[in-house]
């Protein structure tokens, strides 16, 4: 994407105009699930506010999204995702990134049919408050329903589980898959001649139409009622057929060249046409949806890896937790001092 408007960005969001000139003047880091699961297996609580304050120093910054928190809280072990909260709490900083779902209507609806970043990218969830005041006080934290956020997010890991059927079109009998496979075949079809002019892989399409399908038809992303305004305003009432939601692809056909849905498809097809198949495939994309707002995504997972090195746009962009330094910062976890600081 081109430069961001700063001043648009203030307008248009609540963040502080002290956060935003704080987040957009240093070095911005986000941290992908495995690397930050990794962090938490080898460094102790303390070792996490040290890491925030000492590269706050070296002026980097850690930033954390609504996936890698949701990640965290379906921990199915309470304790172990309340320490792993805490863990977060202490290293990231204190603007939260916006959904994948935030993130797509506000380009669809302010930047498209340009290639910018002129809308706001940090969430307006009801959880963004609590989590600026959990960065800066130890003692706050989420209080959610762990089963509730299952069923939310139920329809990612039913196809997570049955990505092949998804995406080569094999019924297997299980209702929201059968329906996601059924969409992605039919828009791919319909599309197939414009997708061939533009040079579009087969695998990248579907996984565009299927992100859709899943952020903007299931509303299997924490930012739903922002699902909903987007609808309504573009006169549709709360209850979607699949028809109605085809009107993104015909309102919107330039979703599948550039903006956030094609950041996440680029690499989900890349692990898919790898011969990837595990359930991680769906989040590692949401997770590259962060690419054009941060400076560099730091991975131990080595997909990301790959994507660095077979896409140009992402070899100054993708790093791997072995990486240590990048951009003139350096980003060393094994050697902070041992001082510990107090709450």
């Amino acid at each position: 994407m081109s430069g961001i408007e700063h001043e648009k960005i203030i307008k248009d969001s609540r963040v502080s105009r002290s956060d935003l000139d704080r987040f957009c003047s240093l070095h911005r880091i986000y941290l992908e699930t495995s690397t930050f699961n990794e962090m938490f297996e080898r460094f102790d609580l303390n070792a996490f506010e040290i890491t925030r304050e000492y590269q706050r120093r070296q002026g980097v910054i850690f930033v954390a999204s609504p996936v890698l928190l949701w990640e965290i809280m379906l921990v199915g072990d309470r304790d172990r995702a309340d320490r792993m909260l805490l863990a977060a709490q202490l290293l990231f900083d204190s603007v939260l990134l916006a959904t994948p779902a935030e993130l797509i209507v506000r380009f669809l609806e302010t930047a498209y049919p340009k290639n910018t970043v002129n809308y706001s990218f940090f969430s307006e969830l009801e959880l963004a408050p609590t989590w600026s005041q959990m960065t800066t006080d130890w003692r706050t934290t989420f209080e959610y329903d762990l089963e509730a956020l299952k069923a939310k997010t139920s329809p990612f890991r039913l196809i997570s589980k049955n990505l092949n059927a998804v995406i080569e079109g094999q019924p297997c009998g299980i209702e929201t898959v059968d329906l996601a496979a059924q969409f992605v075949a039919g828009i791919h079809l319909a599309l197939r001649e414009d997708l061939e002019h533009w040079g579009i892989e087969a695998t990248t399409a579907k996984f565009v139409i299927l992100y859709v399908f899943l952020l903007l038809l299931m509303g299997a992303d924490l930012a739903h009622d922002e699902v909903n305004r987007f609808w309504t305003r573009l006169g549709y009432g709360a209850v979607l057929s699949q028809e109605q939601v085809t009107r993104v692809f015909i309102d919107f056909p330039e979703i599948f060249r550039y903006g956030p849905l094609l950041e996440m498809a680029t690499m989900a097809a890349l692990q898919f046409d790898t011969r990837r198949r595990d359930r991680g495939i769906l989040h590692d994309g949401m997770h590259m949806i962060y690419a054009p707002y941060v400076n560099a995504i730091l991975s131990s997972d080595p997909s990301f890896s790959v994507l660095s090195k077979d896409h140009p746009f992402y070899r100054g962009k993708v790093y791997h937790m072995s990486d240590f330094e990048f951009l003139e910062r350096e980003v060393d976890m094994r050697e902070y001092p041992t001082s510990r600081f107090d709450h």
